[in-house]
């Protein structure tokens, strides 16, 4: 079903309507958010779009990274730090400049790997292309190799590091040669609570 709607839904996904006949049909899954929504001060069914300002009791709380008072100092003296290598440090080092890592060669010796599990993937109608006719959605729920690389312990390490929470992987996106989208921001789609707390991995499939 999830397969169905992604793939020929299009223009259909951007109304209201169908986001929440899609929620109805996952009703089983939503209902243990009632308890999250009454703490949060949330006055909306499970299945209704939710916005951060439908959040009445939400937290200042933010990213330990992304305080004000978090110098180099501070990022080099925590006891986590020195679990990285110098091409991760320097790159956490220069968060507060820049707000990205980049750490090449991360998952070198697996790129043909997920290279490969895709085709097979396509091969087997496992997954398909979504109705931009470029996306792959969440290839992680059939793939094994995908789903390690997507919880990868030394991945999930540095976001640990940088939010100072545990984080929790929850989709993953897979195109031919870039999905060609125009600038945007993913929180508009994805909001956190507390605010700041969602952030994305690139991994180049290909040589760029």
């Amino acid at each position: 079903m999830k397969q169905w709607v992604q793939k020929y839904s299009g223009l259909l996904r951007n109304l209201r309507i169908t986001y929440w006949l899609y929620n109805m049909f996952k009703l089983g899954k939503l209902k243990k958010n009632k308890q999250l929504y009454k703490q949060l001060g949330v006055q909306k069914a499970v299945w209704q779009s939710l916005s951060h300002a439908d959040i009445k009791k939400s937290s200042n709380d933010i990213p330990w990274m992304d305080g004000q008072g978090i110098t180099k100092e501070a990022i080099q003296n925590h006891a986590s730090f020195n679990q990285f290598n110098a091409i991760i440090q320097e790159q956490l080092l220069n968060w507060n400049e820049k707000g990205y890592l980049i750490i090449p060669q991360f998952f070198a010796d697996k790129v043909d790997a997920i290279n490969t599990e895709i085709e097979q993937l396509k091969e087997e109608n496992k997954v398909d292309f979504n109705f931009t006719g470029k996306k792959i959605m969440d290839a992680w729920q059939y793939s094994e190799t995908i789903n390690a690389i997507f919880r990868d312990e030394k991945l999930l390490q540095i976001f640990e590091f940088i939010f100072q929470k545990k984080p929790i992987p929850f989709q993953t996106i897979n195109f031919n040669y870039g999905s060609e989208q125009k600038p945007h921001s993913d929180s508009i789609h994805m909001t956190t609570e507390p605010l700041g707390y969602l952030s994305a991995v690139w991994i180049a499939l290909e040589d760029i």
